[in-house]
Protein backbone atom coordinates (compact mmCIF):
# COMPACT_ATOMS: atom_id res chain seq x y z
CA UNK A 1 0.00 0.00 0.00
CA UNK A 2 1.47 3.35 -1.04
CA UNK A 3 1.73 6.09 1.57
CA UNK A 4 -1.14 7.95 -0.06
CA UNK A 5 -3.23 4.97 0.50
CA UNK A 6 -2.40 4.72 3.79
CA UNK A 7 -3.34 8.41 4.56
CA UNK A 8 -6.75 8.03 3.05
CA UNK A 9 -7.33 4.98 5.63
CA UNK A 10 -6.33 7.29 8.46
CA UNK A 11 -8.45 9.50 7.77
CA UNK A 12 -11.16 6.99 7.08
CA UNK A 13 -10.71 5.69 10.19
CA UNK A 14 -10.73 9.25 11.94
CA UNK A 15 -14.03 10.43 10.25
CA UNK A 16 -16.47 7.59 11.48
CA UNK A 17 -19.70 8.09 12.17
CA UNK A 18 -20.46 9.89 15.00
CA UNK A 19 -17.86 11.76 14.77
CA UNK A 20 -19.44 12.83 10.75
CA UNK A 21 -22.68 13.21 12.89
CA UNK A 22 -21.21 16.00 15.49
CA UNK A 23 -19.97 17.54 12.99
CA UNK A 24 -22.79 17.66 10.98
CA UNK A 25 -24.69 19.11 14.23
CA UNK A 26 -22.38 21.68 14.79
CA UNK A 27 -22.17 22.52 10.89
CA UNK A 28 -26.70 22.91 11.48
CA UNK A 29 -26.08 24.67 14.80
CA UNK A 30 -23.39 27.22 13.50
CA UNK A 31 -26.00 28.14 10.35
CA UNK A 32 -28.83 28.65 12.71
CA UNK A 33 -27.15 30.85 14.94
CA UNK A 34 -25.65 33.36 11.60
CA UNK A 35 -29.19 33.03 10.25
CA UNK A 36 -31.13 33.96 13.79
CA UNK A 37 -28.21 37.07 14.10
CA UNK A 38 -28.73 37.97 10.56
CA UNK A 39 -32.88 38.24 11.15
CA UNK A 40 -32.44 40.60 14.04
CA UNK A 41 -30.60 43.26 12.19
Amino acid sequence: MTSHEERIAKEEEFWNGPRLFALGLAFLAASVVVIYILSCI
